[in-house]
């Protein structure tokens, strides 16, 4: 086994984007310590595969006051961090006339907020160097009628990426990146499919896998910090 790559930080570890990332960078040789907020079977079989390379917390990103020990733990079982990837987020529609404050507060809460005060935790434990990812939106500059809360948070969390980026340099990168239509809500429709495949300029939906080439790249990047990787078949320019 090759444990030199380091230890890896996943939020949002158990599902969808964040379950095929966790599995590529233990296949890759990293430590990794998730997060999730509801464990799923998926997650069990990689924990029992890379026995003692994988350590899973439950964390709930609406109440960041438990970050510190978490981050405690994390740094006492697998050393210090070498990469944080925020993937965990809630997506569901607010039309203007009906966003209420604890929609708004729930959407801002996993989306931003919480993951800022887990950065924060871990800061006393990054390397030098190291890196952090926020998995954005193409929709954080650019409007999705009937998400106006989701969409806000998300422009946050970009501009939470840039600021990050000039607080922890010259020893931590910090870059963004925006999926499109990568990996589509599992309750939409064959139409619903169809329509956000047919808005991008390759005429079609991406993959988990492109996330995957995206993270790669910046950890591969020593000279990259700031950035907003656009993954999204050309769709934000539609």
């Amino acid at each position: 086994m090759n444990l030199e790559k380091g230890h890896i930080v996943i939020v949002g570890c158990a599902r969808r984007i964040g379950l095929t990332l966790t599995q590529h960078l233990l296949e890759a040789g990293y430590l990794i310590s998730g997060t999730y907020h509801h464990l799923s079977p998926e997650l069990i079989d990689l924990e029992k595969q890379f026995r003692g390379r994988f350590k899973g917390y439950p964390f709930d990103l609406r109440k960041p006051e438990s970050a510190k020990a978490l981050a405690q733990k994390a740094a006492e079982q697998y050393g210090p961090v070498f990469g944080i990837i925020h993937v965990a987020s809630q997506f569901y529609r607010t039309p203007l006339e009906q966003v209420t404050p604890d929609s708004w507060d729930e959407l801002f809460d996993t989306n931003v907020k919480g993951h800022f005060f887990l950065t924060q935790a871990f800061i006393p434990h990054l390397a030098k160097p190291s890196h952090i990812i926020n998995l954005v939106d193409i929709f954080a500059f650019k409007p999705l009628q009937g998400y106006i809360a989701y969409t806000a948070a998300k422009g946050a969390l970009l501009a939470l990426t840039r600021n990050l980026a000039n607080e922890l340099a010259p020893h931590t990168r910090v870059n963004a990146i925006s999926p499109g239509p990568v990996l589509l809500p599992e309750n939409f429709t064959d139409k619903e499919k169809f329509l956000h495949a047919s808005r991008t300029l390759l005429k079609r939906t991406g993959s988990p896998q492109d996330i995957w080439n995206a993270v790669r790249f910046f950890l591969d990047s020593a000279y990259i910090t700031g950035m907003n990787l656009c993954v999204d078949g050309g769709s934000s320019l539609v």
